[in-house]
């Protein structure tokens, strides 16, 4: 399994630290600091601030563990931070990829921490980009939100829909997705009780896949934790 690690990492100006990459041939777009887990990491934690210090020459306080995204067949996982960074120097960053002229070019931005600006910018992955704006448009403090580190493993309910639809078959989407869960875990449980996180309409996980590059095909799913009783 290979291992990522990356962070949103938060300014004391309410924005965010993203690395803009511009390579041959594609589309601009930006990431999130981190990078791969080595194995002479003691860990995951201890990787993040190796390449913190690499990309950004910086040091940041980590507060909590927002998001796990598996790519599935690639047999890759990336575990996504969240934290607070004062100072840094692209200038100063000492990566080894900085030196490779085929990987284009590298620019660290601060992005506002608002909807417009996140989706003024292709931020990869898509699905956590995803889990940021939701959580921003819902008017969330980004450090209010469940820290996965000390979350217990809780059973899953899962809704997808595409546009204003629920799919497999289901009406037109006439509620929040949350009660459409709630719905299809008591369905497959029994009764059950949704946690507090759940009950703000807040995904553990959030999924997007863009069917034949078409975005107006894109398929989401969002995964809720519930409790059973």
């Amino acid at each position: 399994m290979i291992e990522r690690v990356r962070a949103v990492l938060v300014t004391p100006g309410g924005c965010m630290l993203a690395i803009r990459r511009d390579r041959p041939g594609r589309a601009a777009y930006w990431a999130l600091p981190g990078g791969h887990v080595d194995p002479e990491d003691q860990r995951r934690e201890a990787a993040l601030a190796r390449e913190i210090s690499e990309e950004i020459a910086g040091q940041a306080d980590i507060t909590s563990l927002l998001y796990i995204l598996d790519s599935g067949t690639a047999g890759e996982r990336q575990y996504f931070y969240l934290g607070r960074i004062s100072c840094w120097s692209f200038a100063a960053r000492t990566g080894p990829e900085f030196s490779e002229a085929d990987r284009g070019t590298y620019q660290v931005e601060q992005i506002s921490l608002t909807v417009a600006e996140l989706d003024a910018i292709d931020l990869k992955p898509p699905a956590a980009a995803l889990l940021l704006r939701d959580a921003i448009a819902s008017g969330r403090d980004l450090f209010t939100l469940p820290d996965l580190r000390s979350a217990r493993p809780v059973p899953l309910a899962k809704t997808r829909f595409r546009g204003d639809h629920i799919l497999a078959g289901q009406p037109p989407l006439a509620r929040c997705p949350i009660t459409t869960a709630c719905e299809s875990a008591h369905k497959t449980f029994g009764a059950v009780k949704v946690s507090s996180a759940s009950a703000l309409g807040l995904p553990v996980a959030t999924a997007v896949e863009i069917r034949q590059g078409c975005p107006s095909a894109a398929r989401r799913a969002i995964w809720y934790p519930v409790n059973l009783v």
